[in-house]
């Protein structure tokens, strides 16, 4: 999939064109404004199943899940 960015003015004097190429290809846009990304168009994908399926089973262990953090007890990047 291609990604093309594009300033928002220029969307929206071509909009109905940029819509259809997104359409007919795999290419995804990025509207910028004043040179900063602030939204994706992308042609709409089905899902595979329900999106809680890839989670399940992916907690190996959980002790006590209604303690309280402490600021001791994450783990210091290294």
């Amino acid at each position: 999939m291609t990604v093309r960015k594009i300033f928002k003015a220029q969307f929206r004097a071509h909009a109905p064109d940029i819509l259809q190429r997104i359409q007919a290809t795999d290419e995804s846009v990025i509207l910028t404004n004043r040179g900063k990304p602030v939204i994706e168009i992308r042609k709409h994908r089905e899902l595979q199943g329900y999106p809680l399926n890839v989670l399940r089973g992916s907690v190996l262990y959980y002790r006590n899940p209604t303690d309280l953090v402490g600021d001791n007890d994450w783990a210091k990047d290294q």
